[in-house]
């Protein structure tokens, strides 16, 4: 492991002893080789996974080291185990499961975690709107995290189904401009029974160039119509009061 990126983590207040970061490099390898069989993600350069994929999963730091020992965490659209295979390694006390629509990634994800050893996570193949309504995942969990790749009107259907009412949260990671997206999701978390996001802005570690994790708190049980079926939340996200009870 790179000297600078060991210092980044420490940087940021990780706690990351010598066991847990060789556990880090191992998959960054086995996601290295995998990488020139199988297409898991469009980043195949080392460095580049560390800064881009393993560091960057590290911004869910504030949320996830605020959870009680034993709680659990699920990461929805994990693609190659990002973040929820770093999680479980920097968080052992956390019990981590990630799901993914793509067999093959799931595939390695489970092959990573049983070379690695690691007993706190696992993966299961699904699209969250099927997972979001299946009785041993709906409000089951404590926190649902999400690198955004969609609108959060669309990851609030996808991630607060998942979390527990009264105490459970939803985080993702977004890029630095979502005034936009923010302004139509307050109408989305009071429907699926969240309290306004809130947003904070994290640099580090890696990086320097800025995410916003979005965070929204479950106040309520999620109506039964969420989530839509699948694709709706994407196709036609929630927003904006002609939209209130679409069913799809």
């Amino acid at each position: 492991m790179l000297p600078q990126i060991e210092a980044q983590i420490s940087d940021a207040g990780i706690d990351c002893d010598a066991g847990r970061l060789q556990l880090l490099e191992k998959y960054v390898k086995l996601l290295v080789t995998a990488n020139e069989k199988s297409n898991l993600t469009a980043i195949k350069d080392e460095i580049e996974i560390w800064d881009q994929l393993v560091l960057r999963s590290m911004r869910f730091h504030p949320v996830m080291s605020s959870l009680k020992e034993g709680s659990k965490v699920i990461d929805v659209g994990t693609g190659a185990g990002i973040p929820g295979v770093i999680a479980a390694i920097v968080y052992p006390s956390l019990m981590i499961t990630m799901i993914d629509a793509t067999g093959k990634k799931v595939r390695f994800v489970t092959e990573a975690i049983d070379e690695l050893g690691i007993t706190n996570a696992r993966a299961i193949q699904g699209r969250a709107e099927q997972i979001g309504r299946e009785r041993d995942h709906r409000e089951h969990y404590d926190l649902s995290v999400a690198r955004a790749v969609g609108s959060l009107t669309e990851l609030a259907e996808l991630l607060l189904p998942l979390v527990t009412p009264h105490r459970g949260q939803a985080a993702a990671l977004k890029g630095a401009d979502i005034d936009d997206e923010l302004a139509l999701a307050g109408h989305a978390s009071a429907e699926l029974g969240a309290a306004d996001p809130s947003i904070t802005a994290i640099a580090s570690p890696g990086s320097s160039d800025p995410d916003k994790m979005v965070t929204w708190t479950k106040t309520r049980p999620t109506p039964r119509a969420y989530p839509r079926r699948d694709g709706v939340p994407h196709k036609s996200p929630l927003f904006g009061p002609r939209q209130v009870g679409a069913r799809g």
